[in-house]
C-alpha cells in the first residue's frame, strides 16, 4: 500500500494542500510564493512613491497659491530668493548643491520684497520635500524667481534625491538659459523607467 504524505503550504493568506509525490507541485508553489512577496514588495515600494509624489504636487501647488497671493500684496512683486547655506544640510555626492535657492527674509529698509512668512504669514511654515527627507536631508523646496519676466520656479529634486535643475542656466532669461532646458531636467511622472529628474511647478510655459 502506497502512503502519500501531505506538506501544508501557507501562501498569501490561504492554506494549500500538496501531496508528497508531487515536488514539482511544491516547487511551483513556493515559485509562486515568492514572486508574490516580490511583487507585494514592489507594490508597496510604488504606493510609497506615488504618495511621496502626490505629497510634493500638492505642497508646490499650495507655496505658488501663497506666492500669487504675496504677489497681489506687493506691486506685482514675488519674494526674493538666495542660495541655500549649509544651514540646510550637505547632500552627499551632489557637486551640484550650490545651485539650491530658496526663501529669505530681507531687511526692513530693503527694496526688495521678503519672503512667504514674514513680514505677513502666508504660510505659517514652509514644507520640506518629502524626498530629501528620506534621505535624511531635511531640506525645503527649492525656488527661483526670474525678474525680467516675473515668473517662478519652484522644484523638489525629485525621487533619485539629485538636483538637476539650475535655475541660472535652465530659467533665468538674463542668463540666457535656453528654451527647452527646464523640461530636459523633468521627472517624468507617466514614465516607471525614468529614473532621475526633479519635480517642477512654474508660471512659464516650459
Amino acid at each position: 500500500m502506497r502512503f502519500q504524505s501531505a506538506v501544508v503550504v501557507l501562501i498569501a493568506g490561504a492554506v494549500l494542500p500538496v501531496r508528497g509525490q508531487g515536488l514539482i507541485e511544491l516547487s511551483t508553489v513556493t515559485a509562486i510564493q515568492g514572486e508574490l512577496g516580490a511583487s507585494a514588495a514592489s507594490s508597496g515600494l510604488a504606493v510609497l512613491d506615488r504618495t511621496r509624489l502626490n505629497a510634493v504636487q500638492s505642497e508646490m501647488r499650495t507655496i505658488a497659491n501663497q506666492l500669487e497671493a504675496y504677489r497681489a500684496d506687493n506691486a506685482g512683486q514675488f519674494p526674493v530668493c538666495t542660495r541655500v547655506t549649509s544651514q540646510y544640510g550637505w547632500a552627499p555626492g551632489d557637486q551640484r548643491f550650490g545651485h539650491l535657492w530658496s526663501f529669505v527674509n530681507t531687511p526692513p529698509s530693503s527694496p526688495l520684497p521678503g519672503n512667504l512668512q514674514t513680514p505677513t504669514a502666508y504660510m505659517t511654515s514652509m514644507p520640506r520635500d518629502p524626498y530629501s527627507r528620506s534621505a535624511g536631508r531635511d531640506l525645503p523646496y527649492c525656488y527661483f524667481v526670474d525678474r525680467a519676466t516675473g515668473s517662478y520656479l519652484i522644484w523638489s529634486a525629485g525621487p533619485d534625491n539629485d538636483y538637476d535643475v539650475d535655475p541660472i542656466r535652465d530659467f533665468d532669461t538674463a542668463s540666457g538659459a535656453l528654451p527647452g532646458a527646464l523640461r530636459a531636467r523633468m521627472y517624468d511622472t507617466n514614465d516607471p523607467n525614468d529614473t532621475d529628474g526633479d519635480l517642477l511647478l512654474t508660471n512659464r510655459s516650459i
